[in-house]
């Protein structure tokens, strides 16, 4: 039997709540990514869940390293739930394995880990990858984006899956209830690492996500923190206009240089800091605010 741990279940009414959001974990897990985690939980004990925007171990196939992700975390993954993103990382495979740059499921490890929804596309590989939850007032869309920016899968495969993707996004993004909309994935339309620009990506999510009013859109991928201006069609909107806010993210120790062209979409850009986000949800407002791992804002 494990120790006793306590947790709390969803209301079916849109009350408040807060969330965790944190970037890439990926490296020197149990040493350096516990003191971001550790950090997380202490500002925001009564988080409902911890949003993971992918690359949560360096080699998805390896149990060695989500021992340590589940170690760095001590009790709390068993008294927090976590909602994972796909990342590339997380789809590596043993080396030597034919698939290991170009398969599109994840790791059996993955599965073993994570229960989460069976609401995502028509697609099998992306089961347990791409899913939505409505929590408290709240739709959370959580996008494998790999297919959009890796070009080395399968193309006939990749074509599949990303026909089925947006058909299922578009129907999700369409049919909702819920006065939020976040969504969650792992490589950034508006990419701020040097040497990063994923056009296809940007060019078949971002006029849907417009189209359906996504409110924010939390990413990994690029080792650095950057939060945007609400951005439309490419550009900087005024605050009161529709448009959406993107912001990338890093929990572990892993970091990369910034690059320019997408500066002037930012309200701000950090590098080298690991970090972790509040959010808070209510009926009437979002609010969000970034933390180092050392609690600085």
């Amino acid at each position: 039997w494990s120790e006793w741990n306590a947790f709390r279940t969803a209301s079916d009414k849109p009350e408040p709540f807060r969330f965790l959001y944190v970037g890439d974990a990926q490296n020197s897990i149990k040493s350096l990514w516990s003191r971001t985690i550790r950090a997380a939980y202490a500002a925001a004990p009564d988080a409902r869940f911890i949003a993971s925007a992918g690359d949560l171990v360096a080699e998805g196939h390896d149990v060695r390293l989500w021992n340590e992700w589940r170690d760095a975390q001590g009790f709390i993954s068993a008294t927090m739930p976590s909602l994972p993103v796909v990342g590339n990382h997380d789809l590596h495979r043993a080396p030597g394995s034919p698939d290991s740059k170009t398969v599109l499921s994840v790791s059996p490890l993955w599965h073993m880990l994570f229960t989460l929804p069976d609401n995502g596309p028509d697609a099998p590989e992306m089961k347990g990858q791409s899913y939505f939850m409505d929590y408290q007032g709240a739709r959370f869309v959580v996008l494998d984006s790999n297919v959009f920016s890796n070009e080395e899968f399968d193309a006939a495969a990749k074509q599949r899956i990303w026909n089925a993707q947006l058909a299922w996004l578009n129907k999700v993004l369409a049919n909702n209830p819920n006065r939020w909309t976040i969504v969650l994935q792992h490589q950034a339309l508006y990419s701020m690492a040097q040497g990063r620009d994923y056009r296809e990506m940007r060019a078949a999510l971002g006029p849907l996500y417009e189209k359906h009013g996504v409110d924010l859109v939390l990413l990994g991928h690029d080792h650095l923190y950057s939060r945007s201006h609400k951005v439309a069609q490419g550009q900087v909107v005024d605050p009161g206009a529709p448009g959406v806010v993107y912001a990338i993210s890093v929990s572990g120790p892993k970091m990369y240089k910034i690059d320019e062209p997408n500066r002037k979409l930012m309200a701000l850009v950090v590098d080298q800091t690991q970090c972790f986000q509040v959010i808070d949800v209510a009926p009437d407002a979002l609010r969000y605010a970034a933390y180092a791992a050392d609690g600085a804002v």
